[in-house]
């Protein structure tokens, strides 16, 4: 996989990079030494100096650029249900930490590697694989409380100390398919790379994986969590570790993880409280829906959850029931979905996870009325929740009726207004406002989708085509031409540090 012309052109872009792909967490380097040079490295304190490394402008912009280039890599998994579960999971464990006024971004990948990173601007992201191969929530937990404490700590700014001190091109070509390109694109691009010593970084390594640990424990203990789900995730990760049967090149090799570091985080975890939190279906019906929506075919799902079905694995057996009501809509076989789903309601009717997918297989059936009506009644149940605005909205829009669509737009225009930064709800205001005859409100919204999702001169060139419209009346051009001066002004701050190329036409 090829990283995008327009960035890695200066050296800002290039020093963030390297160091987003420096700080990728142990968790990968756990599972396979082939990935031991990615591990962070950990110096010793050095005092204020790391604070003032990036400043709040260049860490934000960081962070902004850094989900672009996942989104158009088609790395991020971007489903409301998802991501609003581990955003809440990763807000509940920031409240705990010592800087919960921070900005951070929780986000999903799709990436089967075992693996988890923090980045500059408060970046966390977590893979699919490792997801999958949690047995409870507070493993998942602990991967992220591990990720705060990175922050938190300044291990990110205090990576980039000692990354500058390396040759950039060399180290770049070694880290930087991390961030885009997921663990498979690693591989061949390091093997072949000479020169690049780990060992001079393993010591600082230690001091800020074992200092993640101890606070990330507390944190994990704090927001009622089960403190001990650290040590389980690292003895997980350990005995994959152990699976591998890929020679690796000795300057590629890291320490694992030790029983000495199991034993650490288990001794840490038996000296806070026992958890309250009892252990529920949520986080398990998550992990079945990406399942369901990660795989390559429909059938794979089906054939693996009817599996799992028949042998009655898993800690709640309904979560595989719900994700093959999942995989069954994704080979549009809704007849098939709809008496399971109809059976896990009657087994919990009040769970919204369940009527939301029934909602869903009655759409899949033509019975839109009945659709339309499930969906109403959550929303008001339910006021102010963002996945249900969303779906609403594109309900309303399945019927292709103007003074529905019109309706739909009014649902979408207040849910930009509290989450500004989905692309996915600007093209969905795009079709509202089409098909209530909109047509100035369709382009400004399309613009707006192109700007979040990184191509910021597409949106530039759209708005200046609609701003030069002769039917727009003052309250329109005026908002039109206040927003084209935002983002012609973001461009050129972009250009200036380097995150862009100034001529989008041109490659090289």
């Amino acid at each position: 996989m090829q990283m995008p012309s327009a960035i890695c052109r200066t050296g800002l872009w290039q020093r963030l990079l390297l160091t987003a792909g420096l700080c990728a967490c142990t968790w990968l380097t756990a599972l396979d030494p082939i990935y031991a040079q990615n591990d962070r490295i950990q110096l010793p304190d050095l005092g204020a100096s790391a604070d003032s490394i990036f400043s709040d402008g260049e860490e934000r912009s960081y962070a902004r650029q850094l989900i672009y280039q996942l989104r158009q890599f088609g790395l991020l998994i971007e489903d409301p249900q998802i991501n609003d579960f581990f955003q809440d999971m990763g807000y509940r464990l920031i409240s705990h930490s010592d800087e919960p006024g921070r900005p951070y971004h929780f986000v999903v990948l799709n990436e089967p590697s075992i693996n988890a990173f923090a980045a500059p601007g408060g970046v966390i992201a977590l893979h699919s694989g490792m997801i999958l191969v949690a047995e409870e929530e507070s493993e998942i937990a602990g991967v992220l409380a591990h990720e705060v404490v990175h922050i938190t700590q300044n291990h990110l700014e205090r990576s980039f100390e000692e990354a500058r001190k390396l040759s950039l091109p060399l180290a770049l070509l070694a880290v930087g398919l991390i961030v885009v390109g997921g663990v498979g694109a690693i591989v061949p691009a390091i093997i072949g790379t000479q020169g690049l010593s780990a060992q001079s970084q393993i010591n600082f390594t230690r001091q800020n994986e074992y200092e993640a640990d101890r606070i990330g424990i507390q944190i994990l203990s704090d927001a009622n969590y089960n403190p001990d789900a650290m040590a389980s995730m690292f003895a997980k990760l350990g005995r994959a570790s152990r699976n591998f049967a890929i020679q690796i090149p000795e300057y590629l090799r890291s320490h694992p993880i030790s029983t000495t570091r199991i034993a650490e985080a288990k001794n840490r975890a038996q000296s806070l409280p026992a958890a309250q939190r009892v252990e529920d279906i949520d986080f398990f019906l998550m992990q079945a829906r990406i399942r369901a929506l990660i795989a390559r075919f429909p059938e794979d799902a089906i054939r693996y959850f009817s599996e799992e079905i028949e042998l009655g694995k898993g800690l709640f057996p309904d979560a595989n029931r719900y994700g093959l009501v999942l995989a069954l809509q994704q080979a549009s076989r809704f007849n098939e979905a709809k008496p399971i789903i109809e059976d896990l309601l009657q087994i919990a009717p009040r769970k919204l996870t369940y009527q939301i997918e029934m909602a869903h297989v009655e759409l899949g059936l033509g019975e839109q009325d009945a659709a339309m009506q499930r969906f109403a009644r959550l929303y008001q149940q339910y006021s102010g929740n963002r996945m249900l605005a969303r779906y609403y909205a594109q309900a309303l829009l399945k019927s292709n009726e103007p003074m529905m669509a019109f309706e739909a737009l009014q649902i979408l225009r207040q849910e930009i207004l509290e989450n500004r930064s989905s692309p996915d709800l600007y093209d969905l205001l795009a079709q509202a406002a089409n098909q209530s005859g909109d047509d100035i409100r369709a382009t400004s919204a399309n613009a707006e989708a192109a700007y979040w999702r990184g191509q910021i001169h597409d949106a530039i060139i759209q708005l200046q085509r609609l701003s030069e419209r002769e039917d727009l009346d003052y309250y329109q051009r005026a908002r039109i031409t206040a927003r084209l001066s935002e983002m012609r002004l973001e461009f050129e701050q972009l250009v200036r540090l380097g995150y862009i190329n100034p001529n989008p036409g041109r490659t090289g």
